[in-house]
């Protein structure tokens, strides 16, 4: 990992922290960070489904980061790929395979 990616991995996992702790009291943040809060807010999430949101996004990134990456993904970007794998894994109730059908011998 370079050192640019360590140093705003360490200003991502800050700023994630603080937005899953509540205590968000700085005044000053890089223009990447006030994308990713506005980005945030427009998700409209609340409750267990923010701070789960923010969780995985936050190792998304940290693993994004890892691999070099040159800034983190957006926040709605993070979130469209997270519905994307959903819709994949579970087909809709009326398309859900049944039970295996048996053959008899009396065709």
């Amino acid at each position: 990992m370079h050192p640019e990616s360590t140093a705003l991995l360490g200003q991502f996992n800050r700023l994630i922290e603080e937005l899953l702790t509540g205590r968000l009291h700085r005044t000053r943040f890089e223009a990447w960070e006030m994308e990713i809060l506005l980005d945030i807010e427009g998700a409209s999430l609340t409750g267990a489904a923010r701070k789960k949101h923010l969780q995985g996004y936050q190792r998304a990134v940290q693993q994004q980061l890892q691999r070099g990456a040159a800034r983190p993904r957006s926040f709605s970007e993070y979130l469209s790929a997270v519905q994307t794998r959903g819709r994949q894994r579970k087909p809709p109730a009326a398309e859900a395979p049944g039970p295996p059908e048996t053959k008899t011998g009396t065709e």
